[in-house]
Formats: structure tokens, sequence, C-alpha cells
């Protein structure tokens, strides 16, 4: 069952993923407007879904949901940057980087003990994502041609963000429901995003009404991929109550 959610949020990734790319391809060129746009209309739904949920932030998880709420941003705001530069084959690939690093920073951070065939595996898999996204360029640039580093960088630098904010989540999740967090998360992302898109330097762009179906799309894929994985985790506050 686990496979089968992962699988449904991979393909719901792949679309927030390509939903970005058109927008920045074909309608908007501003890559802070695409994920600010994305994040204001998930903001829009899990506003609507916490309107029949009515369970609020624990205050002592306030400070572990604002610092996840901020490398997650942070996160979409660099992948966004990524895509810009780099084409959507050779950038959503190098986040899989976010696997081997949450293992990493676990077992820093968290103090979390690992056998030597897990550190063997996370470097070959790093390895292994890393040449892929290279190779996805070189064959793009006829397999010669200077690698868009700026790209890799910005996708590199996307994964450590979302990895993480992916330390706080386990920190937050132990003190709500994972969904709760996840709808909490998004509104509050949205609302940064809707401050942000006010001001003036955004305001040049027109937006048409195909843009907001983009928008809508993309922001219900994220919500839903993100649903997904935060649903199939068995931590939460729920179980420490039991």
């Amino acid at each position: 069952m686990i496979l089968v959610l992962s699988f449904l949020s991979a393909i719901l990734m792949a679309g927030f993923s390509m939903g970005i790319k058109i927008l920045l391809r074909y309608r908007l060129c501003n890559a802070g407007y695409v994920i600010f746009g994305i994040n204001a209309a998930s903001g829009l739904f899990a506003a609507a879904a916490l309107l029949f949920i009515q369970e609020g932030i624990p205050s002592d998880a306030s400070i572990a949901f604002a610092a996840m709420t901020l490398f997650v941003f942070v996160g979409h705001w660099l992948f966004g940057r990524a895509l810009q530069e780099g084409d959507v084959s050779m950038v959503t690939p190098l986040l899989g980087l976010k696997i081997p690093m949450v293992a990493l920073l676990a077992g820093f951070w968290l103090k979390e003990a690992f056998t030597g065939g897990i550190y063997v595996s996370i470097g070959l898999s790093s390895l292994a994502i890393v040449f892929f996204g290279l190779g996805r360029q070189q064959k793009a640039q006829g397999g010669h041609g200077s690698a868009p580093w700026l790209s890799i960088g910005l996708a590199v630098l996307a994964a450590l963000s979302y990895s993480i904010g992916d330390i706080f989540t386990r920190r937050t999740v132990e003190l709500m429901s994972p969904f709760t967090g996840l709808l909490w998360l998004q509104l509050c992302m949205g609302v940064i995003g809707v401050m942000i898109l006010a001001l003036p330097g955004y305001r040049q762009y027109r937006i048409q009404k195909v843009d907001y179906l983009l928008f809508a799309l993309a922001g219900a894929m994220l919500l839903g991929g993100d649903r997904i994985v935060h649903g199939s985790n068995p931590s939460g506050r729920q179980c420490h109550n039991t």
C-alpha cells in the first residue's frame, strides 16, 4: 500500500513540476511569481479544508512549524528558479538528493544510527541521481557544451532546504496531526505568497483566465502529493495519545 501511495504522490509531484515549467515557458517568465502564485492557490484549498477540520497549531509546536514552513517555502522558490534555468527532466531528478540528505541530517542532527551499508547506499544513490541529471543535460546539448551549473546548484539547494524542512516536520507531526500540519503549512505559504505578489514589482504581470487554471491545477497537485506523503506517515499526535 505504501508503494502505491508513493507512486501516486510521485505522479502528482511530477504534474506539479510540469505545471511550473509550462507557466514559466509559455505564460510567465518570473519563477518567483509562478511559485508564489501556486502557493497562493494551494493555500486557498488548504483554507477551505481547515474550515471543516477546525484544528489549530499547538503552542508547543509553533517553533518547529515556523521553521518547517520557512525551509519548505525556500525550497519551493529555489525549485522554481532551477526550472527557469534548466529543463524539467534534469532538475526534477536532482530533487531525489533529498532522500540521502534527510538520512545524513537525521544521523547528524537527531543522532539516528545507521549501518555502514546504509551510508554506502546513500553515497551510491546520490552519485546515480547526479550523473542522471548531468546525462540528461548532455543529451539535450548533443553530448557537449557547458553544463547549466546554476540550475544544478539551485536544484541541490532546493533539495537541501526540503531536507531541513523534513527534519522540522518530524518534530511538528509529533505534536499535531500530520494532515492538519500540512494544511496549515500550505495556508501560511499561501498567505506569504499573496503578500509578496502584492508588491509593486509583481504588478506588471497580467494574468489571464488560463493562468488561474494552471495555478489551481499545480496548487492542487502540490497539496495532493504532500497529502499522500503525510497521510501515509503513521506518526502524529493521535498515535502519541493512544
